[in-house]
């Protein structure tokens, strides 16, 4: 039982490092489609 609970929290974790990863990739592409928009309207 206590194998089992450390492997479901091991992927658990995995899992959240790799939603943090996801929602840090979409922020900085969305920021930098942001920027490139504002710099074209500046230009």
């Amino acid at each position: 039982m206590n194998i089992l609970e450390e492997i479901a929290s091991e992927n658990t974790l995995a899992m959240t490092d790799r939603v943090i990863l996801l929602q840090l990739m979409i922020c900085s592409v969305s920021s930098f489609g942001y920027y490139k928009q504002a710099v074209r309207e500046l230009l």
